[in-house]
């Protein structure tokens, strides 16, 4: 099964990583699915099925970026958008080019 996709990022874009598990990283904190009829209305692509395969819990999802695609930019001077995630969190910079990266 294909998770569901929300959106894309740039090449170059920054993102935050909140934690990163088997090579995916978390680039957003979890927030609402809009879970209507069983279906997520936020979901561009794939399957949006509102359900824990596809990475919706209790009517919540996050933004997951696979890591081998990310960078990161300790000198870029910005500082997380979340403050309360500040002691655990890192700046990324630059979403890699996956074809020729």
């Amino acid at each position: 099964m294909e998770c569901g996709g929300v959106g894309r990022f740039n090449l170059g874009e920054s993102v935050v990583s909140y934690e990163t598990e088997g090579g995916w990283t978390r680039v957003s904190p979890y927030y609402t699915a809009a879970c209507h009829g069983g279906q997520s209305a936020f979901v561009q692509t794939g399957s949006s099925a509102c359900t824990r395969r596809n990475g919706i819990e209790q009517g919540k999802f996050a933004e997951w970026v696979k890591a081998e695609f990310l960078k990161a930019d300790p000198y870029s001077g910005l500082s997380p958008p979340d403050a309360s995630c500040a002691d655990r969190c890192t700046l990324l910079q630059g979403v890699r080019d996956s074809v020729s990266d």
